[in-house]
């Protein structure tokens, strides 16, 4: 199966694919009938790695907020405060590392708080009443 990226080359293209495919309709019909039968038997589609790596890759160029959260590891924990500079510039890091674009920190904040995290003040430490996430790094055995 080919993936629905892949660029064929002009020396490499069927122009009378279109053709051959009208020829090969009967049959062509007959696996579009087995796959609705297959459908209406399971009630949802079934999905293929390759399908399920494409999305991923779609969902990543989307939301990459989601993807650090999920790479990093990234918990909530309502006890913790993880200083909002802090956490939006190793989020930059990891988009710098793994290609893809950061979003803007207003951007950034509404994607932290769509996945649970939430911000709060700061009550110790060097950060004292500023904010932070209420998140933290996964422990070795999580």
């Amino acid at each position: 199966m080919k993936a629905f990226n892949l660029i064929i080359k002009e020396e490499d293209q069927d122009k009378q694919l279109a053709s051959k495919l009208k020829q090969e309709l009967p049959q062509i019909f007959l696996i579009v009938r087995e796959a609705m039968k297959r459908l209406m038997l399971n009630k949802d589609f079934t999905s293929s790695p390759m399908c399920e790596a494409e999305k991923r890759a779609y969902e990543r160029e989307l939301n990459s907020v989601k993807d650090w959260i999920e790479d990093t590891g990234l918990k909530y924990d309502a006890r913790a405060r993880f200083h909002v500079r802090a956490i939006y510039d190793a989020y930059v890091d990891w988009c710098s590392s793994n290609a893809c674009a950061a979003v803007s920190t207003s951007e950034f904040k509404r994607a932290m708080e769509a996945q649970g995290f939430s911000k709060e003040r700061i009550n110790s430490g060097e950060h004292r009443s500023k904010w932070g996430w209420t998140a933290r790094m996964p422990l070795p055995n999580e």
